[in-house]
């Protein structure tokens, strides 16, 4: 899975934001080892912030043995495309085990039987 951050100029519409989501559901469906895209405008997964120059993508990909490009790879080739779109859009892996990141506040105790 890859997420994408999509931040138009500010001051951008929701429509505008949106617009230049669908474009990049668009240039993503169309690579090799992309299974899925979803996308949503007006909500930024990263820092969970809300406004019409926001949006996000997830762009789930197909299981190993059906690609033969890494994440990485993937990632080049969307940044690639997506240079001029009007916006700024960095892509990102989303954590390996959700809720284990360094800041997530997990934490383990230790318990013996009696």
């Amino acid at each position: 899975m890859i997420y994408a951050i999509i931040q138009t100029p500010p001051g951008s519409t929701i429509e505008v934001t949106n617009k230049v989501a669908r474009q990049l559901e668009e240039i993503a469906e169309k690579i090799d080892g992309v299974q899925s895209v979803s996308s949503l405008a007006g909500y930024e997964v990263l820092t969970e912030g809300r406004g019409s120059n926001a949006g996000t993508c997830i762009i789930n990909l197909k299981d190993w043995s059906q690609r033969k490009h890494s994440v990485e790879d993937v990632i080049h080739i969307l940044e690639e495309k997506t240079h001029d779109m009007g916006a700024v859009i960095e892509f990102f892996q989303p954590p390996a085990v959700p809720g284990y990141g360094a800041a997530s506040g997990l934490a383990f105790a230790y318990w013996t039987k009696p």
